[in-house]
């Protein structure tokens, strides 16, 4: 989150209807269960409510290599630019087959000076 926008009072009656609270029921789940339930109450008095047993990217609910490659860009493209982050993804990706770690940690250096 960003701050400016935590701290942006037009979201203020947004922020004033949220209740955040920590369910008896859900807090005595053994590990490595991290449910979630969500209720979101409509003006119309309509109540949704999901629940998700575990949160996308958990061991139990891995991302997709897709879904891991959008959000690393989602992370690091702010931060770095596109072209930088893209060609650090596919580094990552190719990890594997590397016989050692010296390119990778050369463009992490790279990008550490920048």
């Amino acid at each position: 989150f960003e701050q400016d926008r935590v701290l942006d009072p037009a979201l203020r009656p947004v922020m004033d209807k949220i209740k955040v609270l920590v369910l008896p029921d859900i807090k005595n789940y053994p590990p490595p269960r991290q449910p979630v339930r969500v209720v979101m109450v409509l003006k119309n008095g309509e109540t949704i409510e999901e629940n998700c047993e575990y949160a996308l990217g958990h061991a139990m609910r891995p991302g997709t290599p897709a879904q891991i490659d959008a959000k690393f860009m989602g992370l690091a493209e702010p931060a770095m630019g596109k072209a930088a982050a893209g060609k650090l993804l596919a580094e990552i990706r190719g990890l594997a087959k590397m016989a050692d770690v010296s390119d990778l940690m050369g463009s992490l250096r790279a990008i550490a000076k920048e």
